[in-house]
């Protein structure tokens, strides 16, 4: 959506295209970052996304799109799930191969984390999927949270649950 890094705002224009972009999208399901997660990009995001999914629905509303349906929104997981307590798991252990390609390919984050936090984010990564899968019965899994704000969209049933 073109912000740079570290400096997300919520004004009108972030928020129009957050909106235009669940128009264009028109997704059944959205996910979206929690709002404890450490990043304050991250939260916010998670926080615009989450307000935009109704005035997405708005007719009144006019963007550059028309009008979808509201999303069933999940939360996702925390870095390593620090205050985060799933309501559901998915089991994701077939596809941690490719998970923990993609992840490595993202270049740009794996020195300054190193340096900055001491830490290799794509261990972290096979860490946190070991320990949502023990506590799904399962070798690697993710955890998410269904948003019950109103107005209620869906449920659980739309995740691959474990």
């Amino acid at each position: 959506m073109d912000f740079d890094d570290e400096f997300l705002t919520d004004n009108r224009e972030t928020r129009e295209r957050f909106i235009d972009a669940i128009r264009e999208a028109r997704p059944d399901v959205m996910f979206i970052h929690s709002v404890l997660d450490h990043h304050p990009d991250h939260r916010l995001a998670g926080s615009i996304a989450r307000d935009a999914r109704i005035p997405a629905s708005v007719p009144l509303v006019v963007t550059n799109f028309p009008p979808t349906a509201i999303p069933t929104v999940f939360e996702m997981d925390t870095e390593l799930g620090n205050h985060f307590e799933p309501e559901f798991y998915v089991d994701v252990t077939r596809v941690m191969e490719t998970k923990t390609a993609m992840l490595s390919s993202h270049k740009s984050q794996a020195a300054w984390m190193m340096h900055v936090f001491g830490t290799e984010f794509t261990e972290n990564m096979l860490i946190q999927g070991r320990f949502r899968g023990a506590q799904a019965c399962t070798q690697y899994a993710e955890g998410f949270k269904l948003l019950h704000d109103w107005p209620y969209t869906g449920d659980a049933r739309l995740l691959p649950l474990k």
